[in-house]
């Protein structure tokens, strides 16, 4: 609105920018009109005025609709993140549980290894006494005596008699 525009042009103008839809092009109508609820056209200035300030009114009003709107969107999306987050939190707990427990099963594994190995060695010592006392058994005549318990009985006993009193005395 230059100065040199007359009285009766800016009212027009204003007429037009309060007027329906309908009275002017779609390309000139600004995408936020609201039709006004009362407009005369008597030309009062004041009437014009209020009807800018109706109009700017309601547009500020639908802009911070739109920014409620926004503003609810992003709350709903903060809350799916946040339970988003304490999924992943109940994930990793439960990830952590499951490594404590693979951890205690290994450990448990490895003893049951470590005793399975004592087994298999005191099996295969058995074995060897066992062999060792049957050919003792053959060698001295004595069952369940090995060659070392004799000599040892032999040392200490101080022959064969003693030794056939011992494990023959019934």
């Amino acid at each position: 609105m230059g100065r040199n525009k007359t009285k009766t042009s800016r009212m027009e103008e204003y007429e037009q920018l309060c007027s329906p839809p309908s009275e002017h092009s779609p390309s000139s109508t600004p995408p936020e009109y609201i039709p006004p609820t009362r407009v005369e056209k008597s030309g009062d200035k004041l009437d014009l005025i209020l009807c800018e300030i109706r109009d700017s009114r309601e547009i500020m009003e639908r802009k911070l609709g739109a920014i409620t709107t926004d503003h609810n969107l992003l709350k709903n999306d903060q809350h799916k993140l946040v339970d988003r987050f304490k999924s992943v939190e109940h994930t990793l707990a439960t990830l952590a549980l499951a490594q404590a427990d693979h951890d205690s099963m290994l450990k448990q594994m490895r003893k049951l290894v470590e005793l399975l190995q004592d087994r298999a060695e005191d099996a295969e010592e058995k074995k060897l006494k066992k062999k060792r006392t049957e050919r003792g058994h053959k060698s001295t005549g004595y069952p369940g005596l090995d060659l070392e318990l004799w000599s040892v009985v032999l040392s200490h006993q101080g022959g064969d008699q003693d030794v056939d009193l011992m494990f023959n005395s019934d």
